[in-house]
């Protein structure tokens, strides 16, 4: 991860937005003026609407965690309108107490990202900054839990976790960039980090820097000296046509698609893009067994022609109604059904398509399995309905029309709901030649 990455990345910060291409930052205006597949990475800033990142506790169990967080934000005077909960982890403590990591937004900057990335014209994956911090922590190796803190600008959010557990999340902002403004910066975390140790009784040995382009600063904490300061590694990149230094873009490729909070149809589109090359070879290979079938198929036919002109003139010189020695063709016969049944098979991509096509805006595909066998081509996808019964089980019966519509078998379906979302599991299959 210290190269420079070779996705196109475009960074929300601080009511900032800044394109990543070919090696280069670049201030922008208008999202939607972008071309190309783009990882989009923000703190959701706007200038009228607050967002907030944190770890609590939650007396219910897991699937209903957001909705309790949400009123209770509401209750607590967070948030005046609706509210969207983005859930990064979570831990069951009890039977009926769950602790959750989350970032909450208005539903209406919720929807507007959402938006934006169903009507780009190519992929937009969405990713909330934390996120990012989350799987940078994952990724840290040595001495577990460590102390995250990514700078830019005024601000500094910390995140304090393990590869398996969350423990603290905040953000701390300073007046202006002064060198006695950052160091207040700086000694407010350090009060959270001994706060986290003394109320959580962990050991924190060490606190890993991830810096903007815009923050180059280190922490001065003389009384703290059991803690190391290690920062991540940074690439020399252009910004504006200034040469700067960052650390966080080589993180950014820790990164997949399966968290973006993205609509499932884009999430769709940006694995069909990678998987285009594969689905091509495939194409080819059956492209290539289809013409050697067809080369056989017109030998084979040649030497049967060959033989029915035979066995007629042999027919004529008969003088008595002894019949001759019966011919067997079922292995000729058997060829030729096989190869009907290859002209007739989907192909890899017509298999995907169908099933873009029948996915509904409202359903995420969090996994798709494609088993190419000689017989057979089997699908299984698993995904979840964000709605409620009705809606979900409603969608999931035309997803299941849908791929019946198409001439596929299904296999296996099973649907479980929950009060604000349900998972479903459907395997199904096409014919691709050689079945009896």
């Amino acid at each position: 991860m210290n190269g420079k990455s070779s996705r196109q990345y475009i960074v929300e910060l601080d009511d900032e937005t800044y394109l990543y291409r070919h090696g280069q930052f670049s201030r922008i205006e208008n999202l939607a003026e972008v071309d190309g597949e783009s990882w989009l990475v923000t703190d959701f800033s706007t200038a009228d609407q607050s967002t907030i990142s944190r770890v609590a506790a939650v007396e219910t169990e897991a699937k209903y965690t957001n909705i309790v967080i949400a009123k209770n934000l509401q209750e607590e005077g967070e948030f005046t309108g609706p509210v969207q909960v983005i859930s990064h982890a979570s831990r069951k403590r009890g039977r009926h107490d769950t602790e959750v990591f989350y970032t909450a937004l208005g539903l209406d900057l919720f929807h507007q990202y959402q938006d934006l990335s169903k009507n780009s014209s190519d992929p937009l994956l969405v990713f909330p900054l934390y996120t990012v911090l989350l799987q940078i922590c994952r990724k840290i190796s040595g001495q577990q839990p460590v102390a995250l803190v990514f700078r830019h600008g005024r601000y500094a959010d910390l995140l304090i976790a393990s590869q398996k557990t969350v423990y603290f999340a905040s953000r701390a902002t300073s007046f202006d960039q002064s060198e006695e403004q950052i160091q207040s910066l700086w000694n407010v975390i350090g009060d959270d980090i001994d706060r986290v140790e003394r109320e959580k009784m962990l050991s924190i040995s060490q606190c890993v820097i991830c810096n903007w382009f815009d923050a180059r600063d280190k922490p001065d904490w003389p009384q703290r000296p059991g803690i190391s300061i290690v920062e991540t590694p940074s690439v020399q990149i252009t910004v504006d046509g200034q040469s700067r230094s960052c650390s966080l873009l080589p993180m950014l490729d820790v990164l997949s698609a399966g968290e973006s909070i993205s609509p499932a149809s884009t999430k769709t589109g940006s694995y069909l893009k990678r998987w285009l090359p594969l689905a091509q070879i495939i194409m080819l290979i059956l492209a290539a067994g289809l013409w050697g079938g067809a080369t056989l198929l017109q030998a084979k036919t040649t030497s049967l022609q060959e033989e029915i002109v035979l066995a007629k003139q042999q027919l004529g010189d008969l003088t008595s109604f002894t019949l001759t020695e019966k011919v067997d063709y079922s292995e000729s016969l058997e060829f030729l059904k096989r190869l009907d049944r290859y002209r007739a098979a989907k192909t890899f991509k017509t298999v995907i398509n169908d099933l873009s096509a029948a996915v509904s805006s409202q359903m995420i595909i969090e996994q798709v399995k494609v088993d190419v066998q000689s017989d057979a081509m089997s699908v299984q996808i698993r995904g979840t309905v964000h709605a409620g019964f009705q809606t979900a089980y409603h969608d999931y019966q035309k997803l299941i029309k849908s791929i019946q519509r198409n001439n596929y078998e299904i296999v296996e379906n099973s649907f479980n709901t929950e009060i604000d979302q349900a998972e479903f599991l459907l395997v199904y299959k096409s014919l691709t030649g050689g079945a009896e």
